[in-house]
């Protein structure tokens, strides 16, 4: 089952309608009488002419796919109510019935929230009738209900709760650690375009790089393939000492709800010298774009499991520069000890030296960081 998220397009306007046809009957009839629901739901070449204009003026309209089918959508913009006129708001969030239990509210939501930062708002509101059972995913996607308020059709009047959101960057990491997954994967020809995007995304971004196993190179020119080369050759322990380097092998962090490459980690064993006094057994990197999100932590853990079930490693070391205050609550979070604080002579920087206890690590972490976690299936070709 493939799922998308994107914007609807002036071609789609009927169907668009359609879709907010069924839902008000399935819906909303036992909550609004049919007479009014009839009334309201016609589809005309007016109402289609009208609705193209919206979308082609406003494109303010996420359409929902699944299997390149339109199944919802959700439309969005500034707060319409003047109680909340420095706040954004969801205006509708549609999904026929058959589909509502694929979680695809949430993936448009996160969409929505993502471009609301952008744009510069903090605050939002949503609003659902009052007795409609969608009152309880308003509530699951982090609003709080702030009072009534009414809402007129045709000459009637009905409740509508009202729920705000005093943060929205809150309320995106909420819905995203409750909607993603993630796992590691060994990097391959299929991951080159993404692959190079992220070391730009680094570059653009004037930010470093971290536990690439090398790929960073390519910035200098070398090939890809020829990197994947490399790294391959890394795993053979053999290899890895006739070029005086620690094997291990370096994954791509990949989140599975939209199959893109988030961070990287790598992970060594059978230290050299040289690594044993600076660099460790991981290192680790999220892109500029997706970070303060937490995914620094789910990348170490996972980066754990790999040392554990892979290179049976039960200790494993760690650094990182010392005023890079992100870095070193990632690796404390997860147990790390710090073992000492020196100038690292290789970019002449103050480094922390910290070392994990890998089984403690897991076992406290387990019920924190196992929900992000994808299981990767037997159909897994990557």
């Amino acid at each position: 089952m493939k799922i998308e998220i994107r914007k609807i397009t002036e071609e789609e306007a009927e169907e668009k309608i359609d879709i907010n046809i069924k839902v008000w009957w399935t819906t909303y009839r036992g909550l609004i009488p049919d007479e009014i629901i009839a009334k309201l739901q016609t589809k005309t070449q007016e109402r289609i002419e009208r609705q193209k204009q919206t979308i082609r003026e406003k494109n303010n309209t996420y359409g929902i796919y699944v299997d390149n089918k339109l199944v919802g959508y959700s439309s969005y913009g500034p707060a319409r109510d003047e109680n909340y006129k420095d706040s954004c708001e969801i205006y509708s969030c549609y999904i026929l019935e058959e589909y509502q239990r694929l979680h695809l509210g949430r993936k448009v939501v996160i969409k929505i929230l993502e471009d609301f930062i952008k744009e510069g708002y903090k605050t939002m509101i949503t609003k659902c009738l009052v007795g409609n059972p969608s009152n309880k995913f308003h509530e699951a996607i982090g609003g709080q209900l702030k009072g009534v308020t009414e809402s007129e059709l045709m000459g009637e009047k009905f409740k509508v709760n009202v729920y705000y959101h005093d943060d929205i960057r809150k309320s995106l990491i909420l819905n995203q650690q409750k909607e993603e997954r993630f796992y590691l994967e060994e990097p391959s020809l299929e991951r080159k375009e993404e692959a190079m995007e992220y070391l730009q995304e680094h570059v653009a971004n004037g930010s470093k790089l971290y536990g690439t196993g090398g790929m960073d190179s390519c910035l200098q020119g070398l090939k890809y393939e020829d990197w994947l080369i490399k790294i391959e050759k890394r795993k053979d322990e053999n290899y890895a000492k006739s070029i005086n380097k620690s094997p291990g092998k370096t994954f791509f962090l990949i989140r599975s709800t939209d199959n893109k490459m988030i961070g990287m980690i790598s992970i060594r064993y059978n230290l050299t010298k040289e690594m044993l006094e600076w660099g460790g057994h991981i290192g680790y990197g999220i892109r500029p774009t997706e970070r303060r999100k937490g995914y620094s932590k789910i990348n170490l853990y996972l980066g754990l499991i790999k040392a554990k079930e892979e290179f049976k490693l039960d200790k494993v070391m760690l650094d990182c520069s010392a005023d890079n205050i992100g870095s070193n609550k990632t690796i404390q979070s997860l147990g790390g000890v710090l073992e000492r604080s020196e100038i690292d002579p290789t970019d002449n920087t103050l480094t922390n030296v910290y070392w994990i206890n890998v089984d403690e690590s897991l076992e406290k972490n387990r019920q924190k960081y196992s929900k992000y976690i994808k299981e990767k299936s037997k159909n897994d070709n990557r």
